[in-house]
C-alpha cells in the first residue's frame, strides 16, 4: 500500500508569505537570475516542482490555524471553509460566531474582509505564478529526458488548473492566468479581467486534457511518489469540474442576467445546456473505467488487515467505513492532496478524552443537523421510515440490554442515536456510544463514551470543549494508538483524499439521472456505495420501509435520494457545502437553526436537551463569495459579485 511521499514532496519545510492576493494578481515574474539557476540542473528543477505542489491548499485540515483568527482572515495554508460554511460541524472557540470559522455560517460574510476566500489568498496566486515559471523554463534543464520533462510539465499544468477551479468554486468568474507577463509590461496591462463562466471551465478542462496524455495512469513508485498527479487524478479533477459546470448554479441560471463582464456580456450563460450533463457523464465514465481497470475499488479490508482475527462481520463493516477517509492512500482514493495531512493537532481537537492523561481539546463539534441526515437501519431517511419514531427522535430513552457493538447497555441517551445505519456509528461518537480502536482492538472491550459535563472524558476548559455532544470519528484513523498508561499517541498521518471512488459513483448516478431519469444504471451506482455501507438497495429499502415507496422511480425523487446519499457518504469531507451551492439548494438547506445538545448538563435529562447554537443565514448573494474591496481598489478591472 502506498505510504508516504518522498522528502521533496513533504510540504512542511516550505514557508509561505501572508501578503494579500493583490500582489499576485499582477502576474509578473521576478528574480530572473534566480529562476535561471533553478532550472540549470535536474535537482533544483525538482525542488521547483515541489514548490508548485507546496502551493496546493491545506484543504483537508478543518483546524488549520487558531479558531479565533479574526473574521476576514484565512490562514495562509488555505483551510477549506466548506467544513464550517454548511451545517455539518463547527470549531468552537468561546462563541459560535467567533473568528473566521463562524462568520460564514452566521451570515457575516462581507466584501470589506471576505472570510475563507481562496481568491484573496496569496498562496493560490503565488502558486499559479510558480507554475507558469516552471512551465516556461523546464525545457531548459539539460540533464533530464524529454519524457520526464513532459511528465513534470503535465503535473504542473494540472496543479495550475486545480488552483483555478478551487477559486472558481467560491467566486465564480475568475481571471485566467495562463502565463506570466514580461517585466516590461505596464502596471495597467498586468491587471487581468474576470472571464466568463464557460470560458473558465473550458480553460480548466482544456488544460487538464492537454496534460493527461503525458501522465502515467498511476504513480510509478508508490512508496515515494504517492500523492503526485497521475492521469487518474487529473481525469478525476476534470470530472468534478464538468459536474460543477453542468449543475444548476452554472447551467442556465437566470439569476445573473444583469451580471456582465467588461465587454457587457453575461458572465453566466442564462440558457440551459443539456449537453453539459452529457460531457460530465462522458468524463465520469472515462475516469471510473480507468480507475477500476487499475485496481481501484471501494475500500474493504482484506482479512489480514483487520487488527483481530475474531472480529464479527458487523465490526469489520464498521472498520471499512472508518477507513474510507483515514486509511492513507487506500484502494478508493483517486487522489489525495500531498500538501494537506491529518496530524496530531487535528486528532486532539476531535477526540474526547478517552483516557485520563490524553491531551484532548475537542472543539471540533458535529451538529445535530448532520446527525439527522443519516438513514435509519432500514436505509431510508428517518423522517420517511414507516417504522422509526421520528416524532420521538429527541426523547431520552434507556437502551436496556441492547447488546450492540456501538451503543452501551442500560444507558440513557437520545432516541436519535438508536436504530441508525452503520455509517452513523462509524462517523460519529456520542454520549452512550462505544469507540473501537485507538489501541483497543477487542470489540468486547471498547472505550465507553461518557461526555456529559463533569465526566472524565470532557475537557476541563469550557472554551476547549465539544459543544454539540457529537464527535467526528470519521476523520480519525482507528489505528491511531493511544498509550493508556501515559496518554501519549502513536501518530498515523494521512494525506487528505480530494476524490474518492464513492464520490465518482454517486456523481455518475447523478448525471445519468439528470439525462435519462431513474434508470437501472443510475440505481446500480448508488447501490454500490450502499452495499459497502451495509444497506439494502435503494429499490428494496424504499419499497419495504419508506412512506414514499415509489420515490426512486421518478427523476425528482431519485435526485433527492442522490443528494441525501452524497450528504451522508461524503459528510465531514468538505464537499457538502459546494454540493449545495452547485445544486442551488443552499437557500433552503443551509438556512435556519443549527442544533446541538446542552453540553453543560450533568444528568441525561439536562445534557440531552436540544439547544439552538445559532441561526444560519444563507441568501442568494451567498452563492458567490465577494471580491474584497481592496482587490477591486487595486485592480479596477475586477467586477464585484452581485449583492456585495
Amino acid at each position: 500500500m502506498m505510504k508516504v511521499l518522498s522528502k521533496i514532496f513533504i510540504i512542511s519545510a516550505i514557508a509561505f508569505s501572508t501578503i494579500s492576493c493583490n500582489k499576485y494578481l499582477e502576474i509578473i515574474p521576478d528574480n530572473i537570475a534566480e529562476i535561471d539557476m533553478a532550472f540549470n540542473m535536474r535537482e533544483p528543477a525538482q525542488r521547483y516542482l515541489a514548490t508548485c505542489y507546496a502551493h496546493l491548499p491545506v484543504n483537508g485540515n478543518p483546524l488549520n490555524g487558531n479558531p479565533s483568527t479574526p473574521a476576514g482572515v484565512l490562514p495562509t495554508g488555505g483551510t477549506n471553509p466548506a467544513f464550517y460554511a454548511g451545517l455539518e460541524a463547527h470549531h468552537y472557540y468561546g462563541d459560535w460566531s467567533n473568528g473566521y470559522m463562524g462568520v460564514i455560517p452566521a451570515g457575516g460574510q462581507n466584501a470589506a474582509l471576505p472570510t475563507g476566500s481562496y481568491f484573496e489568498l496569496s498562496r493560490f496566486w503565488e502558486g499559479i505564478r510558480h507554475c507558469n515559471i516552471f512551465l516556461e523554463n523546464i525545457t531548459k534543464v539539460p540533464d533530464m529526458s524529454e519524457m520526464e520533462k513532459l511528465k513534470w510539465t503535465a503535473e504542473v499544468k494540472v496543479i495550475k488548473a486545480y488552483l483555478h477551479f478551487l477559486m472558481f468554486q467560491q467566486v465564480g468568474p475568475i481571471p485566467i492566468v495562463d502565463e506570466n507577463l514580461d517585466l516590461n509590461t505596464s502596471s495597467e496591462d498586468s491587471r487581468p479581467y474576470r472571464e466568463k463562466v464557460d470560458d473558465v471551465i473550458d480553460y480548466i478542462v482544456g488544460t487538464i486534457d492537454e496534460a493527461a496524455v503525458d501522465l502515467p495512469e498511476i504513480v510509478d513508485m508508490p512508496m515515494t511518489d504517492a500523492g503526485r498527479i497521475t492521469k487518474i487524478a487529473a481525469l478525476g479533477i476534470k470530472a468534478k469540474v464538468l459536474l460543477t459546470a453542468a449543475s444548476p448554479l452554472y447551467n442556465g441560471n437566470s439569476d445573473y442576467t444583469n451580471f456582465k463582464d467588461h465587454n457587457g456580456e453575461n458572465f453566466f450563460n442564462p440558457v440551459y445546456d443539456a449537453n453539459k450533463w452529457v460531457m460530465a457523464r462522458a468524463a465520469l465514465k472515462e475516469i471510473i473505467e480507468l480507475a477500476e481497470s487499475n485496481g481501484f475499488e471501494l475500500l474493504k479490508y482484506a482479512d489480514a488487515d483487520y487488527p483481530s482475527t475474531t472480529l464479527s462481520p458487523a465490526m469489520k463493516l464498521h472498520l471499512n467505513l472508518r477507513g474510507v477517509v483515514s486509511e492513507r492512500y487506500n484502494s478508493e482514493v483517486i487522489w489525495a492532496n500531498p500538501a494537506s495531512y491529518f496530524n496530531s493537532t487535528q486528532f486532539s481537537y476531535m477526540v474526547p478524552k478517552l483516557v485520563p492523561l490524553l491531551t484532548a481539546y475537542p472543539t471540533y463539534s458535529v451538529t445535530i443537523n448532520h446527525a439527522l441526515e443519516y438513514y435509519s437501519k432500514n436505509g431510508v431517511p428517518i423522517d420517511e421510515d414507516n417504522s422509526w419514531n421520528y416524532d420521538g427522535r429527541f426523547n431520552v430513552v434507556n437502551t436496556g440490554q441492547i447488546n450492540s457493538l456501538f451503543v452501551q447497555n442500560s444507558y440513557q441517551t437520545l432516541s436519535l442515536n438508536l436504530d441508525r445505519e452503520p455509517r452513523f456509528y462509524a462517523n460519529l461518537a456520542f454520549d452512550g456510544s462505544k469507540w473501537y480502536g485507538q489501541g483497543r482492538y477487542d470489540e468486547n472491550n471498547q472505550f465507553s463514551v461518557a461526555v456529559k459535563n463533569g465526566d472524565p472524558m470532557v475537557s476541563a476548559r469550557s472554551d476547549y470543549s465539544n459543544t454539540t455532544g457529537y464527535y467526528p470519528k470519521k476523520n480519525i484513523p482507528w489505528d491511531y494508538e493511544i498509550q493508556e498508561s501515559n496518554g501519549s499517541v502513536i501518530a498515523k498521518l494521512y494525506a487528505w483524499p480530494v476524490i474518492r471512488l464513492a464520490d465518482l459513483y454517486l456523481s455518475y448516478a447523478e448525471v445519468i439521472n439528470e439525462i435519462d431519469g431513474p434508470t437501472a444504471e443510475a440505481l446500480g451506482y448508488i447501490n454500490r456505495v450502499r452495499e459497502r455501507a451495509g444497506l439494502l438497495t435503494v429499490e428494496e429499502s424504499w419499497t419495504r420501509f419508506s412512506k414514499s415507496p415509489n420515490k426512486y422511480s421518478t427523476k425528482e425523487g431519485l435526485r433527492q435520494i442522490i443528494h441525501k446519499e452524497r450528504s451522508i457518504e461524503l459528510g465531514l469531507e468538505g464537499i457538502h457545502f459546494y454540493d449545495e451551492l452547485r445544486w442551488k439548494t443552499a437557500e433552503q438547506n443551509l438556512s435556519g437553526a443549527v442544533y446541538g445538545l446542552t453540553t453543560s448538563g450533568r444528568i441525561p435529562a439536562d445534557f440531552n436537551r436540544i439547544s439552538t447554537k445559532y441561526q444560519r443565514q444563507f441568501t442568494k448573494r451567498d452563492y458567490l463569495f465577494p471580491i474584497s474591496l481592496q482587490s477591486i481598489y487595486t485592480n479596477k478591472n475586477l467586477i464585484q459579485n452581485p449583492g456585495w
